[in-house]
């Protein structure tokens, strides 16, 4: 009952908006969210555990030790949840990046890492609501966001579930693109970075 207010407000109220009152109001909206992750990075760290413990161990012992150090458990995980290939690859890379520059303190980079792969996904929701509905709706998708908590108590847990959630938003942003755009420059272009992911 109260999203169906907040929906009638929106509706009522959203259309009256400036341009510039609407960018105004979608700024300190991303910055509220912006406070939020920080606020959620700064309170709930916390050590790896469960699979993410075993993928981030695997990590650091392959950009620190060249996997010397790691043990059988972490060697055969890999190859009996190869779902996790993707996030390894990834927090390695990542992770080389970093220690290249002497910055070792890797479970504060995953965690800033999976902060920015859940912004990135609100933007992209975002984005998808405006193309698919309107601006109104896409507002709307913003504050259901905002009190979601469980996009962000996920923060400081990296793990497939958040770090996924960018790429695929990203897939259905372009296939959305390619489908409504009629400019066939655009297409292409959108066509291009499908292929890449």
């Amino acid at each position: 009952l109260i999203w169906y207010f907040i929906y009638q407000l929106i509706d009522k109220y959203y259309d009256k908006l400036t341009s510039k009152q609407e960018q105004y109001l979608l700024l300190g909206t991303f910055i509220l969210f912006c406070l939020i992750i920080l606020g959620i990075i700064l309170t709930l760290k916390m050590s790896p555990g469960w699979d993410w413990k075993i993928v981030y161990n695997q990590a650091v012992n392959q950009v620190l030790y060249k996997n010397r150090s790691a043990d059988n458990l972490y060697q055969l995980y890999l190859q009996y949840h190869d779902n996790n290939i993707g996030l390894f690859v990834l927090m390695v890379i990542i992770f080389s990046f970093f220690n290249f520059f002497k910055i070792t303190d890797f479970l504060t980079i995953s965690t800033l890492f999976n902060a920015v792969c859940v912004g990135l996904s609100i933007i992209l929701m975002y984005l998808i609501t405006k193309k698919l509905l309107d601006r109104k709706k896409a507002f709307f998708s913003l504050i259901i966001s905002l009190f979601f908590v469980p996009l962000f108590t996920y923060i400081p847990i990296v793990y497939t579930d958040t770090t996924s959630m960018p790429f695929i938003l990203l897939i259905l942003y372009i296939y959305i693109n390619i489908s409504k755009d009629k400019t066939l420059s655009r297409k292409n272009i959108f066509s291009f970075i499908g292929i890449i992911l």
